[in-house]
């Protein structure tokens, strides 16, 4: 009898541990997307969180019990969308973002990011020329690891629109354009916004997360000469 009793603890202990590892490889990850318009004064938040119980399998997105909050406000469901939740409204750029929600056994989770922004960029002049170097200044602080800035050139007359995209880091806020760079630029009144780029990834807890951060520039317009 002993025996027979010590055999059936056995196969529910070899079941149990069969029924529990997909569950201790289930891996979740949250994707969020931060947008600020500055010209526009608005800001837009968007957050998925993700499953896969293999490290091979294909993740899908799932809903999150009692929803995510952004800044402490809780965020609705992009209608017709999946599971992405958004936040879209009025508002001014703000360097600290955070995202909560509750984890496992309901335990309180938080993603805080940090958004840089770019203020009073220049090139020196309101004239700059499409066959020679150029060096946009701004203010703030140089670019970060994982940040880019793309500048968005617009032509209305041409009904063209140049986007250039940089990687460059640097401890100061300065970028040189070589003189090949600004020939993609014809003469003519162009339009330019700013757009600084950052990428974070982190984990919280059991959870893998990478935010998207945009905050897009006031505009300026410069006057390009050959």
């Amino acid at each position: 009898m002993r025996i027979f009793f010590f055999l059936v603890l056995t196969i529910l202990g070899i079941t149990a541990c069969q029924t529990k590892n997909p569950k201790a490889t289930e891996k979740h990850s949250l994707s969020c997307y931060i947008r600020v318009l500055e010209s526009e004064g608005r800001v837009r938040a968007e957050a998925t969180m993700s499953t896969k119980v293999h490290p091979d399998s294909t993740s899908h997105p799932i809903e999150v019990p009692n929803g995510i909050l952004y800044q402490g406000t809780l965020m609705n469901l992009i209608p017709n969308q999946g599971l992405t939740y958004f936040k879209d409204f009025p508002g001014a750029y703000m360097e600290d973002h955070k995202f909560t929600w509750e984890g496992i056994d309901r335990a309180p989770m938080a993603l805080s990011v940090k958004m840089n922004s770019i203020k009073k960029f220049s090139f020196g002049q309101k004239t700059i020329s499409a066959s020679k170097p150029a060096t946009l200044t701004w203010e703030n602080n140089g670019l970060e690891k994982g940040e880019s800035l793309v500048l968005i050139w617009e032509n209305a007359k041409e009904n063209r629109t140049v986007p250039m995209e940089l990687y460059i880091q640097g401890t100061f806020p300065k970028i040189e354009f070589p003189a090949g760079k600004m020939k993609e630029l014809s003469p003519g009144v162009w339009t330019l916004y700013v757009v600084r780029k950052k990428l974070t990834r982190s984990e919280v807890g059991n959870v893998s997360t990478q935010t998207i951060m945009e905050f897009y520039s006031q505009t300026d317009t410069l006057n390009v000469v050959q």
